[in-house]
């Protein structure tokens, strides 16, 4: 695997980032410093670290080796040093909450997609605990909560007609 430059790091990020809100990102995948941090990585002015580039691996629905290649050295490095034991315990993964949508295929979507989804996940979870507005169609509440910028909204709006 070829070690990038911290300025391809940069570029292979920003490709990722195209279309995606930074600013819900950040809060989304709790990225210390926000979007302003991601801006400093996406444009190589601070180099990544292992804590950040997992964030965004998760975030974007990539491996770490996708945001990272010299990141996920290290870490393979860094697990090899961990005892046997330790490797063996695997979290106890929750069931897919969401019966009418298979997992595959939300899995297989683009990071872009999965952003979005992610984005409208999060508003329709604050207009369900907020249900402020009785009056507005929860679709709209959704919208309005989910942080998304006005073109994806409009988007959306059009294929709800």
């Amino acid at each position: 695997m070829k070690i990038w430059t911290i300025e391809e790091e940069a570029s292979a990020l920003r490709a990722r980032f195209e279309g995606v809100n930074r600013a819900a990102f950040a809060r989304s995948h709790q990225i210390k410093g926000g979007q302003a941090m991601i801006y400093q990585h996406i444009t190589g002015r601070r180099p990544l670290n292992l804590e950040a580039a997992t964030a965004y691996a998760q975030g974007l629905g990539c491996s770490l080796a996708d945001i990272s290649p010299r990141l996920a050295a290290e870490a393979q490095k860094a697990a090899a040093l961990t005892s046997d034991a330790a490797l063996r315990v695997s979290p106890t993964e929750a069931p897919w909450p969401f019966p009418s949508t298979p997992e595959a295929d939300v899995r297989a979507l683009p990071a872009a997609d999965i952003q979005l989804l992610d984005s409208i996940l999060a508003g329709a979870m604050k207009a369900i605990l907020n249900r402020s507005t009785p009056s507005k169609s929860m679709a709209e509440q959704v919208l309005n909560a989910s942080g998304l910028s006005e073109t994806p909204k409009k988007k959306i709006r059009e294929t709800e007609k």
